[in-house]
């Protein structure tokens, strides 16, 4: 056996699909982990819409660092992200409606990813593990 030979296969593996594996399920786990975020966020505002009254006064970012002030005399309907980039128009209660059911699909997204990530790392440290002892008999 030329443990050289798979020293090396097993190095190249690590390399290039066990870490890369890893990078991609961690940065969707923190895209998913960012939205459901986002969701909660929009749950906040509107229920301090609510418990204001008539004639909210915000100041919403513009972008680029920039607010504008403004204000909300009804709160009848929202744009909500409904996923993969679609904004529907829906009315408060169904907005909310939906945006539990949203948080609820990202948080089980959320755990199977964290498992994934968890197995692909452990799987990393294995490897390495194996390698080291692979260099020690060389």
């Amino acid at each position: 056996i030329d443990l050289s030979d798979k020293r090396s296969k097993l190095q190249t593996f690590v390399e290039s699909e066990l870490k890369p594996l890893r990078d991609n399920l961690c940065g969707i786990l923190a895209e998913v982990s960012n939205e459901l975020k986002e969701y909660e966020k929009f749950e906040r505002i509107v229920d301090e819409i609510k418990k204001s009254g008539p004639n909210f006064k915000a100041y919403p970012s513009i972008g680029e660092g920039y607010s504008v002030a403004g204000e909300l005399d009804t709160l009848n309907t929202f744009y909500l992200n409904v996923g993969m980039g679609f904004h529907v128009e829906l009315d408060t209660e169904t907005a909310l409606s939906v945006t539990g059911k949203r948080k609820d699909i990202l948080r089980r997204k959320i755990v199977i990813l964290k498992e994934k990530c968890e197995q692909v790392e452990a799987d990393i440290n294995d490897s390495l593990g194996l390698l080291h002892e692979i260099e020690k008999n060389i």
